[in-house]
Order: C-alpha cells, then structure tokens, then sequence
C-alpha cells in the first residue's frame, strides 16, 4: 500500500444513487459513477458487476481525465439491495464501507406502504484513531500526530484480538509500548508515512515471534483486515455521495435533505459516515378510502347479522 499517494493524490469521484419504486413494490436501482478512472476502479467503493446489472462503461474508451460508468438493476418488491458491490475475495468484508439499503413494501388491501431504510455504515474513526478526523476535515492541513495514532491503533488491535495467554499478551504489549516510543513517537508524520512499510514490519516482528507460530497466519490476517480499513476510509475523502429515492403515494416521514413532490435527496461525504452510520429514511402510503368503506360495511353488516341471530 502506498500510503503516501494515498494521502496527498486523492481525487474526487462522484457516485449517484436513484430509487425508483413502483406501486407494486418493485424498485430500480440506479447507480452512476464520475471520476478519475484510477479511483473509480479500486477498492474504496467498489462499483456493481455482473449478477444481474445493465452496465455501461467507458473506462476503456481512451485515456480520458474522467470517466463514467452506469448500472442498473430491478429488484423484488421486498427484495435487500446488496450492501457492498464488492465481488472478491482480497478484502475482508470488515474492511469495506457497508452501505445496506432496504425498501420495504406492504399491501393492506385499504391501503399500500412503503418505506426506505438506509445507511452508510461508520467507519469507526472516533473509537481507532481520532485525530484521523481532522485529516478528513482538512486534508491540506491534518492534525500532528495523526499517522501515529493510526500505526499505534493497528499494532496494538492486532495484538488485542490475538487470543495469546494474558500473561505473554501482557509481556508483549510492554515490549510493542517501549518500542513505540523510542522508534515512532518521536518521527514527523511526514518521516513515518515514508518509513511505514519498515516500520510495520519491525511492529508486527515485535507483537508476531514472542507468540505461538500457530497464531502467525490469523495475526497476519488481522492486521491487513484492519490496514485495508483504515486505507479504504484514507481514500474516501474526496469522495461525494448524492442519494435520491422516487416513492409512490404520499410521503409521510422522513429526514432527507430536500424533497421535492415524491423525490427525497440527501447528498453526503465520509465524514458524515467517519464515526457513525449515516441514516435514510422515509415512509409513503397510497390509500384507497372506497375500500376501507366496504371492509366498515362488511363488518357492519356481519355485526347486524350475529346480534339478530343471537336476538333470535
């Protein structure tokens, strides 16, 4: 990973999303995507294939600066989108950005609901690595100290999940601290994002040959799960995100940015999702009074006719 271009070459990619529900609950998925064609294909948002979707792309039409690409899928009433378009198997599902989306669909025969309930799941920043925060905020000018904390953050939750003896995790952990101030502490962010692939590799000797050889592979595993995290949250950043749903009938609730007549929007970046799950919701009915009349008749009637037969 190279987390110096990671940092300081990000470039913006767009990625729309429209829902369009039917009355019969049915709902279109569309999803588009605009930007460097580097970034629109790596890992931070995968984009959806195959399995359904009508995509087309023009990533292999030239060596334009931008690019698009566009997919579209018609899902079951009832049906759950996919909460990743992540197709592999070189990421864990822990380290990709988790946006579920469900739109559900009931008929009530007097009346038909719908309901969207959406988010984009948090990357966790707050509770790993906080001062992470300000490089989200302001990536030209991050608070000192932020790349520490995040290399102290994936050495120390490495070795915390390893299930080792408390006496040895204990013995390790002291020998990782020490190690950290004297070969980490004292480094410019700058000097650490140069040295962090040397650096790592000290880390992991240090937390890695005092333990079991049984738990090298897991540990390994762990650390690049928690890495790949940390790297797809970095690249993020400049990323923007333009939610919008079509319900049918008439919109009863819900927290969206603007809505215009049926069309709810919400538009959003990761730092809405850096430290906690960014929510859409919204709920709409198309009611039927002739209907519900009849069912009130239909009782009325049957509620005539218990109390003359029990009269009788």
């Amino acid at each position: 990973i190279l987390i110096l271009s990671t940092i300081f070459c990000m470039s913006c990619v767009e990625h729309y999303f429209l829902i369009t529900v039917s009355p019969s609950g049915t709902f279109l998925l569309d999803y588009k995507a605009h930007g460097d064609r580097k970034d629109l294909v790596d890992a931070d948002f995968p984009m959806p294939q195959k399995t359904g979707w009508v995509i087309n792309s023009s990533l292999d039409e030239g060596d334009a600066e931008s690019q698009d690409y566009t997919a579209y899928k018609l899902f079951q009433s009832n049906e759950s989108a996919p909460e990743s378009f992540f197709m592999g198997d070189s990421i864990y599902q822990s380290s990709l950005l988790l946006h579920p989306i469900h739109v559900k669909y009931r008929n009530w025969f007097f009346k038909k609901t719908y309901s969207l309930n959406a988010r984009f799941k948090s990357r966790g920043v707050n509770e790993k690595y906080p001062r992470v925060n300000s490089l989200i905020d302001n990536p030209e000018s991050p608070d000192d100290g932020w790349i520490k904390e995040v290399f102290r953050y994936l050495l120390t939750e490495t070795l915390s999940r390893t299930p080792v003896e408390f006496n040895q995790k204990a013995m390790v952990e002291t020998d990782l601290r020490s190690w950290l101030v004297s070969e980490v502490n004292n480094l410019e962010d700058s000097t650490l994002i140069e040295r962090f692939d040397a650096l790592k590799e000290e880390g992991l000797d240090i937390i890695m040959q005092p333990v079991s050889p049984t738990h090298f592979d897991y540990m390994d595993s762990l650390y690049t799960s928690l890495e790949d995290e940390m790297r797809i949250t970095l690249d993020l950043i400049d990323d923007e995100f333009n939610f919008k749903i079509v319900l049918p009938g008439n919109i009863l609730n819900t927290n969206a940015d603007s809505t215009i007549i049926d069309t709810l929007a919400w538009s959003f970046r990761v730092t809405d999702f850096a430290s906690d799950d960014f929510k859409m919701i919204a709920n709409s009915e198309i009611t039927y009074p002739d209907r519900l009349k009849w069912i009130l008749i239909v009782f009325l009637f049957i509620g005539i006719i218990a109390i003359l037969i029990n009269r009788k």
